[in-house]
């Protein structure tokens, strides 16, 4: 999987040492940007939500938030 940083203008090499770093925690973790937009997830978020990756990123995260928090969650990263 590649994580794309176009804002960042992040290298490749870059990208790729963050990536390895994430893939590493034990721990469920995903990286997002200040608009709440998902740009990878390790193994620990697949398991603890279900999601696979495809499913997570983007704002495909926010389906594992109650319902009653979205909006205001949502909103917040608008």
């Amino acid at each position: 999987m590649s994580v794309d940083f176009p804002r960042r203008g992040a290298s490749a090499a870059l990208a790729s040492a963050l990536r390895s770093v994430i893939d590493l925690i034990p721990v469920a973790t995903l990286l997002a940007d200040t608009v709440g937009q998902v740009a990878a997830v390790n193994d620990a978020w697949c398991e603890l939500t279900g999601l696979n990756e495809q499913e997570s990123v983007g704002q495909g995260w926010m389906a594992m938030l109650d319902i009653a928090d979205r909006d205001q969650i949502g909103r917040a990263h608008v």
